[in-house]
């Protein structure tokens, strides 16, 4: 009991010193904006239906088939938000890992990943899906789950967020494999939809931003934890 008392404060206070890291600004001014639009959509808008086809839902398909659609939807559609677990997951996120990350870095990085991850996710998770769909298109998740259905929401943000807070660790792919075994429990219990890949692009978009900034030592140093 006490060497797994011992390992788990160890542990808690790994976490902690991460979660509490020294702060370049004072209050996360980014974060708290996101949060107060993505909430004022979620209150002003009525829940939508996965297949309405609306100016500010993303549909994979208009990719090829109309491509101008897709270019407000980018800059919009990532703060559109209708469900209410939606909302609660992305408040969850953003304030677990985007709070930190921007007392890290500052205002300008979080802004900047949170769109460039959702846009990333978006249109290299459309591409893929013209070629899954149309090899399997009688698999749920590349049909009605993907290619049929639209998506909005800021959850793809909040992942590219989370991918580029693991790089101010030195253990970094820990933290991306945690992240990875969270996504897929998720996918596998809970909505085989098409969501797993644009959240695994927006991981993957996060995790090339924040490495950037690590290389030119912004929000990491040598006191981070080990």
């Amino acid at each position: 009991m006490g060497s797994a008392r011992r390992w788990l404060d160890r542990w808690v206070g790994r976490v902690r010193h991460l979660l509490a890291p020294e702060p370049r600004q004072g209050f996360p001014w980014a974060v708290c904006v996101l949060l107060a639009v993505s909430w004022l959509t979620f209150v002003i808008s009525p829940e939508r239906d996965e297949y309405e086809r609306h100016p500010l839902f993303f549909h994979a398909p208009d990719l090829t088939q109309d491509p101008l659609r897709i270019l407000p939807q980018l800059f919009i559609t990532p703060l559109y938000n209708t469900q209410f677990d939606q909302i609660v997951l992305i408040t969850g996120l953003l304030v677990l890992f985007a709070v930190p990350f921007e007392l890290r870095v500052g205002w300008k990085p979080v802004v900047a990943i949170f769109w460039l991850t959702s846009a990333a996710a978006a249109l290299l998770g459309a591409a893929l899906l013209h070629l899954l769909y149309p090899a399997f298109p009688d698999v749920y998740t590349f049909a009605d789950a993907g290619w049929y259905r639209t998506f909005n929401g800021g959850s793809a943000g909040s992942w590219g967020l989370m991918a580029a807070f693991a790089t101010t660790s030195r253990r970094t792919w820990p933290w991306i494999f945690g992240f990875a075994c969270w996504e897929l429990f998720w996918f596998i219990g809970m909505t085989q939809d098409y969501t797993l890949f644009f959240h695994g692009f927006a991981v993957l978009a996060g995790l090339l931003c924040g490495l950037w900034l690590r290389r030119r030592g912004i929000g990491w140093s040598a006191a981070n934890i080990d």
